[in-house]
């Protein structure tokens, strides 16, 4: 048993709970009910799903990494750079729109993921490169 990479699906899930359940009534419905044109809010809905989908096929992806050896490194960098991707994007706009890291602190959640996708695979890429 992966033990590493199996916290690390159970949090991938987390993400995608919060954002999903959480995020959809903080920020993607208060953002629907303002008064913006409808193609900002096709937008937004657009913008929103494409985000759930992500998290969503992250933690898929990391799913089908943990029964499919030959899969499991390429999976989990593909997760570990959509997280690293999510983690840059909060933290610039938190700094720079909401002058502060913490104006958007999901950054947090998306460095841990990236550290658990990273810490998931390191047995296996030493392996894949000949380092073990």
């Amino acid at each position: 048993m992966n033990i590493p990479l199996a916290t690390t699906i159970f949090f991938s899930f987390v993400i995608f709970l919060a954002h999903t359940f959480g995020g959809e009534f903080d920020v993607h419905r208060p953002l629907l009910n303002q008064e913006i044109p409808i193609i900002l809010k096709v937008y937004i809905s657009v913008l929103w799903h494409a985000a759930t989908a992500i998290l969503f096929l992250d933690f898929v992806m990391l799913g089908v990494a943990y029964y499919k050896e030959h899969l499991k490194v390429p999976f989990i960098i593909i997760v570990l750079l959509h997280s690293i991707v999510f983690a840059v994007l909060f933290m610039f706009y938190g700094i720079f729109y909401l002058d502060s890291l913490m104006g958007a602190p999901q950054w947090i959640a998306f460095w841990v993921l990236a550290l658990m996708c990273f810490f998931a695979i390191r047995k296996d890429y030493k392996k894949t490169l000949g380092l073990s």
